[in-house]
């Protein structure tokens, strides 16, 4: 499962706002998708903006994980 991200811009990056989507943090954050999308790919630093945007990975919380190992 992905989770996308907007964090503070600086070295804590506490997080300001989580979404399941690009699309649902657009929403939350005023950013449109595409440009979330963008500064997630080119990893910019989101100093002018005040916020940074990443993507994670939660391990094991895929719909098709049944849980085997």
């Amino acid at each position: 499962m992905k989770l996308y991200l907007a964090v503070t811009a600086d070295r804590y990056e506490l997080p300001l706002a989580v979404a399941g989507s690009a699309g649902e943090l657009a929403e939350m954050t005023g950013y449109g998708r595409i440009n979330i999308l963008s500064a997630i790919a080119h990893d910019t630093p989101g100093t002018q903006r005040g916020m940074k945007f990443i993507r994670i990975e939660v391990p094991g919380e895929d719909a098709d994980d049944n849980g085997g190992g």
